[in-house]
């Protein structure tokens, strides 16, 4: 990807948000340096579950091409500071373009399948973590 013409370079310091889920898409990211956390929004504002961490090489940020209502499926937060290859969303579409409608099915079957395996991942996780702190303060208590 790092031959396309309409590619340009771009800097973001650690602990920067790089992605906003809910936010409407317009640009894929390849990580030329450093490391990104993917997250998705947990029951409050404030919360957080990682999903996973990109390194070079990376692609992040292309999930919103295969949704229908074209939005960011996750934050991506800078772990450290990086350098990504943004292409923009006109760019991108026109080599979807050449795509078979057939690819096209399967590129949005995937992307949509993928937002709602890592959605109910995050869910898992808050459920986990929500048993972990009860039983955690139940220790010691006597049955009566």
């Amino acid at each position: 990807m790092g031959n396309l013409s309409y590619s340009h370079e771009q800097r973001y310091a650690k602990g920067e948000t790089i992605l906003t889920q809910g936010a409407r898409g317009d640009r894929t990211f390849v990580i030329k340096t450093g490391e990104v956390l993917i997250c998705k929004q947990g029951d409050s504002i404030m919360e957080m579950v990682p999903i996973e961490a990109l390194g070079p090489g990376e692609m992040f940020g292309e999930m919103y091409l295969g949704t229908d209502h074209m939005k960011r499926t996750a934050n991506v937060i800078a772990m450290d500071d990086v350098v990504v290859e943004v292409f923009f969303e006109a760019d991108v579409l026109k080599d979807l373009e050449t795509m078979s409608p057939f690819q096209k099915q399967v590129f949005r079957g995937v992307a949509g399948r993928l937002d709602k395996t890592t959605e109910g991942l995050a869910r898992h996780k808050i459920v986990q973590e929500l048993m972990e702190d009860y039983v955690e303060k139940t220790k010691g208590l006597k049955e009566d």
